[in-house]
């Protein structure tokens, strides 16, 4: 499994500065790019409260870094991060700088003024850090309209996070996150079990498609440790077929459980 490069991939400055502009990648790479999730969107802290992480390995979604920031605030012994977005990773720099230099919870991305200023007082700890500057001085340089790199916040659904403030927040953006790039489709090589694995609604964009729900489902028992918990979203109204199709495929390895109101659910694995 490969972390994501510590040069910055030229790749990566070209395809994000595509999508700023609303154009379609090429299909080699679309699976690795694609706009993000400003701030969390979906009803997590009462499916994540229902568990004691403490001294636990976690496993999380990295999409906004609000997963993970959660997590980690409920002090687990390690919170390692995933996406199969490449540019996630460059957006948690964004979201550790406005934390940890600007006393806000979120960067304002729609002043490039006002994020070179940010980015002015930012000191790299790690090569990675260092060339995560870069890449925003190149856009910011560039005049990208680095809103578009977002989905419309106004059009999400609303989220809650335990984490509302930057001070609650600065503890957890000091130790630099494990970042792997995967996707849950795809075979995944990972050396590597969790006790807690938090997922969101990835399961539901494989669209009852049986081939990506079995290599999802091999993948997270790869992952998991035994009597490990795999926690999802629901945030798209799906039939019930397509739920009982979902829980077929899982059941050979996982015993499932629904949290009230259907907010969400999670796979134990047997």
């Amino acid at each position: 499994m490969k972390k994501i490069d510590i040069d910055i991939n030229k790749l990566d400055y070209l395809a994000s500065r595509v999508i700023s502009m609303g154009n379609n990648l090429p299909k080699e790479i679309q699976g690795n790019y694609g706009q993000m999730y400003f701030k969390v969107n979906e009803k997590m802290a009462e499916n994540i409260l229902s568990f004691d992480y403490q001294d636990k390995s976690v496993l999380t979604v990295l999409s906004s870094s609000d997963q993970m920031l959660m997590l980690k605030s409920l002090e687990a012994s390690e919170v390692d991060v995933f996406d199969m977005n490449r540019l996630t990773i460059y957006y948690y720099y964004l979201r550790k700088w406005s934390i940890k230099y600007n006393n806000r919870l979120y960067p304002d991305i729609y002043n490039n003024n006002h994020l070179l200023e940010l980015i002015k007082k930012v000191k790299p700890e790690t090569e990675l850090e260092a060339n995560a500057v870069k890449f925003y001085l190149r856009h910011i340089k560039a005049g990208t309209e680095l809103d578009k790199l977002f989905y419309d916040i106004d059009r999400q659904t609303k989220g809650d996070s335990l984490i509302t403030t930057a001070r609650q927040a600065a503890p957890y953006v000091e130790k630099e996150p494990t970042f792997y790039i995967f996707n849950l489709f795809e075979d995944v090589d990972l050396d590597k079990t969790y006790d807690y694995i938090y997922i969101s609604n990835i399961l539901e964009w494989a669209q009852e498609n049986r081939k990506k729900l079995m290599v999802a489902k091999e993948n997270l028992e790869k992952l998991t440790n035994n009597n490990g918990i795999v926690i999802c979203s629901n945030l798209n109204n799906r039939d019930e077929n397509a739920i009982k199709k979902e829980k077929r495929i899982f059941n050979s390895s996982f015993e499932r459980y629904d949290f009230e109101d259907k907010r969400g659910y999670v796979y134990k694995k047997r």
